[in-house]
């Protein structure tokens, strides 16, 4: 057992490699970050965190002697995820390889995305190993689904054909199923909203959210799908916890409207810096929809919020650069102390250690 507060320690360790790497170049500036990532994702691994125990349990029994396809028919799990498991288990027996390699990927991964597609990437960056970098530490398949995910929204925000974006969300999808409610976000990717329009949206997520459009959604789509589908079976099971109930987003919603509410205003300075302005303003008016709108049914907002919940950080990158030069460093100092703290106040420890299993 360990009293550290130990994601508040992983985001002193990347403010570090922020404030070394500031003036560093390309390639120093990616290896700085990648160790930054290798010790985070050694240090996650140690540590017996919600979903551990479940994920373990199914790696144990799968056998390398029984053809995979016989195994994935009685796998709680979506294929895709389950033949990683399969195929990683002939190299070892120990599933923390596996659960090192996840977090390692969707680390590097979600960098070089910020390094993209966003601005003042290292403080953007920063921002997500402060606040969401826990979740995603131990919901190893959404995360991974999130992940493989972002190879498609680079597709669509580099116009790329509809193969480059369908291929990523049905792997996707093989891992976690929640990835294919992105699917439609296809057919947004030339609406262009004024400011006008997107603040009426952005109030209208608010007003929507008195409905309990969560247990709407969710009891609707049980009387149109049939009872022996995996999505069917997962609804079930939410619907009878106790993540059926509703919760409240706290700081998250409060400073996810912040920015959403922040980026519509900037629009005329952003999109003179960020030809993608349209496609990201609307990946955070979705991602605020289903976190507002569904949060009636706690594990359906949480989960589905995530698919798209990284281009807040995405956003908060850009909206920095909008500032007078003179004042971004101020900003940056004030930020990066503010996301030193989070941590202490989300930290969910103390944490088991893998040896006291």
């Amino acid at each position: 057992m360990t009293y550290l507060p130990i994601y508040a320690l992983i985001s002193h360790m990347v403010t570090f490699f922020v404030i070394i790497c500031a003036n560093a170049n390309s390639t120093i500036r990616k290896l700085g970050y990648t160790i930054a990532c290798i010790l985070s994702s050694v240090v996650v691994s140690q540590l017996i965190l919600s979903d551990y125990l479940p994920y373990v349990a199914f790696y144990k029994t799968l056998s390398t002697n029984v053809g995979f396809l016989v195994q994935a028919i009685q796998s709680p799990y979506e294929p895709v995820y389950s033949f990683l498991n399969f195929i990683f288990k002939h190299f070892t027996q120990d599933f923390n390889y596996l659960r090192f390699l996840i977090i390692f990927f969707s680390l590097v991964v979600k960098f070089l995305f910020l390094m993209r597609w966003s601005k003042y990437c290292s403080i953007a960056f920063l921002f997500y190993i402060s606040l969401t970098f826990y979740p995603d530490s131990y919901l190893l398949r959404s995360t991974l689904a999130c992940t493989v995910l972002l190879f498609a929204f680079w597709a669509l925000m580099s116009g790329k054909s509809i193969v480059y974006f369908i291929v990523p969300v049905l792997i996707a999808a093989g891992i976690h199923l929640s990835a294919l409610v992105v699917a439609p976000l296809w057919f947004l990717r030339n609406v262009r909203l004024n400011i006008f329009v997107s603040l009426t949206i952005f109030c209208a997520i608010f007003l929507i959210s008195f409905v309990n459009l969560g247990h709407v959604v969710v009891e609707s789509l049980l009387n149109r799908l049939p009872p022996d589908t995996a999505i069917a079976a997962k609804l079930f099971m939410y619907q009878d916890s106790m993540f059926a109930g509703s919760s409240s987003p706290g700081g998250v919603l409060v400073l996810y409207s912040l920015i959403t509410f922040a980026y519509i205003l900037l629009r005329n300075q952003l999109l003179k810096i960020v030809p993608e302005y349209h496609k990201v303003l609307i990946f955070m008016l979705f991602t605020l929809a289903i976190l507002i709108t569904l949060n009636d049914f706690t594990v359906l907002a949480e989960r589905l919020h995530r698919l798209t919940s990284f281009f807040m950080v995405v956003a908060l990158g850009q909206i920095i650069i909008c500032f007078r030069k003179s004042d971004r460093l101020f900003i940056s100092v004030f930020l990066i102390c503010f996301f030193n703290l989070v941590p202490y106040w989300t930290d969910a420890g103390p944490y088991k250690l893998i040896g006291s299993l």
